[in-house]
């Protein structure tokens, strides 16, 4: 049986040379961990070994992904076929060959990927993520997207990896998914002492000749040009919430990617927290507000929700946004514009909002005086109290 390997030696080793192909795997967990790592490092190996390879992006736009996988060391990537399903979400134009316009068809996410595979005959095939269609469509039909992509990558003859965060599934609906993967690797990431550890975990599969493995650290090479993805902060807001002003006090310089465009309506920004890489993404697309934080708020490492305290539907789309959150999104709330006379009191606003405990609210007394510093601390003051 042919074999699409990882790249990551102790992984190769374990599934006995790589993923069989044809093949669908599962890469699972329960929280964030390193599992789009080892996809793009699949993929890396892939077009080194000559294969075209397609990449199902939900969460991030071509330009970005297309970045990450320069700084794996992939300069050329004509084989790199990226089925882009954030540009439409996101209302700025694509420049891909395969586009899906509507991500909340189902239908037409399966059209797309299936012309994908039949026009490109892919040697390997990542889809990032199955819980993007779990945040949107009924479960039953996306375990029968599941099987749909079980049956395109035996029809194509590739070796398929479907990232999946389960947040939502039942033991037993999870079950129907394992069971029928050909593979599946489930990934935590501990803390040994003051030291953060990625894990992997591949599990039994004895059809295949593959036995159960310990948990392994994921030792996967480090990328040229720095990490592939650097820390990544959501500042979200209304357009006149004093949110851009935020963005502009935690980081002074723009981030303009390779292609020379930063992207319409949105705001891309860097800056340096001791040696933490942290890349600032901010809406100002009012319209948006809500849309933009249910693409995001998963990809990110926390999210600074910025609300008007003199403007009451502000305060309602806040609590919209708390409300649509899931409890390992960790958030501090930003209420602005305290110096005016009509402003509602803060008490107010967390009891409307329905703020949980753990939830931080800082006070701006203008819009110019936002201590960035104290929010950042709080935000990675939280995360730090989570991961221990």
């Amino acid at each position: 049986m042919s074999k699409a390997r990882t790249g990551i030696e102790t992984v190769d080793e374990w599934l006995g040379g790589g993923f069989p192909r044809p093949s669908t795997s599962l890469l699972l967990s329960n929280s964030p961990t390193e599992k789009r790592e080892l996809a793009e490092q699949f993929v890396v190996s892939g077009m080194v070994d000559g294969e075209v390879c397609v990449y199902v992006d939900f969460f991030r736009s071509p330009s970005l992904a297309r970045s990450q996988f320069r700084n794996h060391g992939v300069t050329e990537q004509s084989r790199l076929i990226i089925v882009d399903a954030v540009s439409n979400q996101i209302m700025v134009p694509s420049e891909e060959k395969y586009v899906i316009g509507d991500a909340l068809d189902l239908n037409q996410i399966q059209s797309v990927i299936r012309e994908a595979l039949e026009n490109e005959r892919p040697g390997r095939v990542v889809i990032d993520s199955l819980e993007f269609l779990l945040d949107r469509f009924p479960k039953e039909s996306v375990i029968e997207f599941w099987h749909f992509l079980r049956g395109a990558s035996e029809d194509t003859g590739t070796a398929s990896l479907v990232l999946f965060m389960n947040w939502t599934l039942e033991d037993r609906e999870l079950n129907r998914i394992r069971q029928s993967a050909d593979c599946v690797l489930e990934f935590e990431t501990r803390t040994a002492g003051h030291e953060l550890q990625n894990l992997v975990k591949v599990h039994e599969k004895r059809e295949l000749g593959i036995s159960e493995s310990d948990w392994v650290r994921l030792a996967i090479r480090e990328p040229v040009g720095g990490p592939a993805q650097p820390t990544r902060i959501l500042v979200i807001g209304s357009k006149d919430s004093g949110k851009n002003d935020f963005v502009n006090s935690l980081c002074s310089r723009t981030v303009v990617d390779d292609t020379g465009h930063i992207g319409r309506g949105r705001d891309r920004r860097r800056l340096d927290v001791s040696d933490i890489d942290i890349e600032v993404l901010g809406d100002p697309a009012d319209e948006s507000f809500a849309a933009t934080f249910r693409l995001f708020s998963r990809e990110v490492s926390g999210v600074f929700l910025v609300v008007d305290s003199t403007n009451p539907e502000d305060i309602e789309r806040g609590r919209a946004i708390v409300a649509s959150s899931h409890r390992n999104v960790r958030l501090v709330v930003i209420v602005t514009k305290r110096q005016l006379d009509d402003t509602m009191p803060v008490d107010e606003i967390e009891t409307r909002m329905e703020l949980p405990e753990d939830v931080s609210v800082i006070e701006a007394p203008g819009t110019e005086e936002m201590d960035a510093p104290m929010a950042l601390e709080r935000l990675f003051r939280r995360q730090e109290a989570r991961i221990s």
